[in-house]
């Protein structure tokens, strides 16, 4: 996520926390927008770079051994 949209969230929770509480509504929602922003781009990258220490092999790809069953379909050896 950008600067932009950081600043945006935490500014919009500030405003509404400032007109629920005055200044100490403003920093309290301040610092909620600044987590919620952190928790966003945890839960963004997390789910765009995918499961670690698995990467799948495809066919042709080196450490995969192919077996062919007489009926043309495949299996898995383990």
């Amino acid at each position: 996520m950008s600067a932009l949209t950081t600043g945006l969230l935490a500014s919009g929770y500030a405003w509404l926390g400032f007109l629920a509480g005055g200044t100490a509504g403003a920093l309290a929602g301040g610092f909620v927008g600044l987590s919620t922003s952190a928790l966003l781009h945890l839960l963004v990258s997390r789910a765009v770079s995918g499961p670690r220490g698995r990467r799948p092999s495809g066919p042709g790809l080196p450490g995969r051994a192919a077996a062919r069953t007489p009926g043309g379909g495949s299996s898995s050896v383990t």
